[in-house]
């Protein structure tokens, strides 16, 4: 090589490694404009996941609202299948599932399926055995299960994790009001602080209203079943089922503090016209459930009548009792009907009488129940004198063949055994000798009250037996046999 080809080489080598480097420079560029790429593509697929887990989530909590549960089911379920790890979806399904439960809704899940995916999800991510949504949904599950002091158990860790929660407060203060009476007074405090909190939500005012029934402080728990009842305005089946709940019980605690006379007032303790609004607001409420409580079902305008009436308001009561008339087809001017039907609602009708007498309203009405009172009670009484005493011909028990008996009894109970009024000739007890006048005292050693320990006696034996009876005439007491036929 010559000396003049040296620095043809050296260039060469020179250029060589400039354009190595340039490709390097171009190859390092396109490397990161492809990973860049890539990132950027990689973000707006997480964004398009993230909006459709988001979209998923505001659709089931929409389902949830309106209680098409399983519809919410399935798009939390969606959710997971794009991130399985998402807690809020799991929370949300728990939620629901329990709701399903709760709600007797299409085909509910029991209890222990609902707290195995609770501590399945704890178990995966163990900072969720902190997360009082959860020990709220626990506790529900195991109040359900009437589990009430593991219930009670979990809402305290919860109560200790999250003291000022609403819901936390809520359900412990149930918890403690109905487990213990040393509680019972912090329950309440509790429930009260949950109301404090959140004074729209009628499940609080539901939930103290129950613990201060429990405590037996009647008037203010019918003041918080009239604030729960109010505040269910909603019309999704939760809240539905939650109103008609609190108007059928209102009706059945009303039932308690009335009798015959009228409200019991005095054991209320509470003002006559605070109960009046509360209970017309009742009965108004009544109409529209779709399942009643007895406690309303036959009364509810002769028990608002009786509120009238101890208000004074005279007009009122007397408009309530026609009502009623109507509803039972009560015609003062008609014929007095089977005497048992109306015996329930004699003193409703002679409560009337009162209204009519105090009012001076309707005095034709007035003349005409009075007459019609004075033929039930006539009617009573002669049911009265028939019923003391029965005729027994034959007695029978199910499966088995009728006995022959023949006497007519004094239908009382007695320590003296049963007095016989008449005996029928050619039956068992004409032939044992059985006279009217006498006392059956025994019968196959068995003491006698009233004519069902005969009866008692007669079907354990087989037709053809001999059975010894013991009777008292006047002064004597005689040992007859009785042929069974």
């Amino acid at each position: 090589m010559t000396k003049q080809d040296k620095p043809h080489q050296s260039l060469n080598l020179l250029s060589l490694k400039k354009i190595s480097a340039f490709l390097g420079i171009i190859g390092v560029i396109t490397g990161a404009i492809v990973g860049f790429s890539t990132i950027i593509k990689q973000c707006k697929e997480k964004k398009k996941i993230d909006k459709e887990i988001l979209m998923h989530l505001e659709v089931g909590s929409k389902f949830a609202e309106q209680v098409k549960l399983d519809k919410a089911i399935k798009e939390y379920e969606k959710v997971l299948e794009r991130d399985e790890d998402n807690i809020k979806a799991h929370r949300e399904i728990i939620t629901t599932k329990r709701k399903k439960l709760m709600l007797k809704i299409g085909q509910w899940p029991t209890v222990d399926e609902i707290l195995s995916q609770i501590y399945q999800l704890q178990a995966l991510h163990p900072h969720l055995k902190k997360d009082t949504k959860l020990l709220v949904e626990e506790s529900l599950l195991l109040r359900h299960e009437r589990r009430t002091k593991a219930a009670l158990e979990v809402m305290e860790r919860a109560h200790k994790l999250a003291p000022s929660d609403s819901e936390v407060l809520a359900q412990l203060g149930l918890l403690r009001a109905l487990t213990s009476s040393r509680n019972k007074v912090e329950g309440l405090d509790l429930l009260l602080k949950a109301i404090e909190s959140q004074p729209q939500e009628a499940r609080y005012h539901l939930y103290r209203a129950q613990a201060l029934e429990h405590a037996q402080e009647d008037a203010e728990s019918i003041r918080e079943y009239y604030q729960a009842a109010k505040l269910t305005t909603s019309e999704d089946i939760q809240a539905r089922k939650t109103h008609n709940f609190v108007i059928n019980h209102l009706g059945d605690i009303s039932k308690k503090f009335f009798n015959q006379d009228g409200p019991l007032i005095s054991l209320l303790n509470m003002p006559l016209e605070e109960w009046a609004l509360i209970y017309e607001y009742v009965i108004n409420e009544y109409e529209n459930l779709p399942s009643k409580s007895s406690g309303l079902e036959h009364s509810r305008n002769a028990y608002l009548a009786t509120l009238y009436y101890e208000l004074g308001d005279f007009k009122k009561a007397h408009r309530e009792m026609e009502k009623m008339l109507e509803k039972y087809a009560i015609d003062y001017q008609s014929d007095v009907k089977p005497w048992k039907q109306y015996q329930h609602w004699l003193h409703w009708l002679e409560l009337h009488i009162k209204i009519l007498e105090k009012s001076g309203l309707a005095p034709n009405t007035f003349n005409d129940a009075r007459k019609y009172v004075k033929a039930i009670h006539d009617e009573l009484r002669r049911r009265e004198e028939a019923e003391k005493s029965c005729v027994v011909l034959e007695v029978q028990d199910y499966g088995q063949p009728r006995l022959k008996v023949g006497i007519k009894y004094l239908n009382e109970e007695s320590d003296i055994g049963v007095l016989v009024l008449h005996v029928f000739e050619k039956y068992p007890f004409d032939k044992a000798g059985v006279l009217k006048g006498d006392r059956i005292l025994e019968i196959a050693h068995r003491q006698v009250k009233d004519f069902q320990d005969i009866k008692y006696v007669l079907l354990k034996f087989k037709q053809g037996t001999e059975i010894p009876i013991r009777v008292k005439r006047g002064d004597k007491t005689l040992l007859l046999t009785l042929l069974i036929e």
